[in-house]
């Protein structure tokens, strides 16, 4: 994956996005928060994106953090590395290694432990360093398909990642103008 500055316009900044995710349970952070800050920026205002090759997922996404604790199955918090890109009332993916994802909502975040309580208990249990990706909302991933671009503007979003679908790679191309 490569992100790069193409030009800037007036108050603007064009980001160049390519990325490629090659197995199913794969996030691929195209554009993330931390990007953002980096750039002075603060939200992703405009997309266009193409999936060049394959059908996927892009999900706006605030980021996706590492776990700095497992998280077990039957209990409510995961703890996460950094928990200041996540919102009580938003939704997070789990991602393990075994691919038993699961989706889960922020009931309350403990930002001195960096704790986030969900409102249910976990079904999978997820190793220190598996990741914990920020999503809007439980339908947030926007059904991409081959040669069709998503050309959005009026966007709030703080990060972009894709997924692939079934057995197909991903590979993308596009650009974000971020403010």
């Amino acid at each position: 994956m490569a992100i790069s500055v193409r030009q800037a316009i007036n108050a603007k900044t064009l980001y160049g996005l390519t990325a490629t995710s090659t197995t199913t349970a794969t996030f691929t952070e195209v554009l993330t928060f931390v990007d953002l800050k980096l750039a002075g920026a603060t939200v992703i205002a405009r997309v266009r994106v193409v999936f060049i090759c394959g059908d996927g997922y892009l999900y706006p996404s605030a980021g996706i953090e590492d776990l700095a604790a497992q998280a077990l199955a039957g209990q409510a918090d995961v703890v996460v590395d950094d928990s200041s890109i996540f919102e009580a009332g938003r939704a997070v993916l789990l991602l393990n290694a075994a691919g038993q994802d699961e989706w889960g909502m922020i009931d309350s975040i403990d930002s001195a432990t960096n704790t986030l309580t969900l409102t249910e208990d976990l079904t999978y249990t997820y190793a220190t360093d598996e990741k914990c990706m920020d999503v809007p909302n439980l339908n947030a991933g926007i059904p991409m398909y081959r040669g069709v671009p998503l050309n959005e503007g009026g966007l709030n979003w703080k990060g972009i990642a894709i997924q692939r679908r079934l057995d197909q790679d991903v590979t993308i191309e596009g650009y974000a103008v971020i403010f």
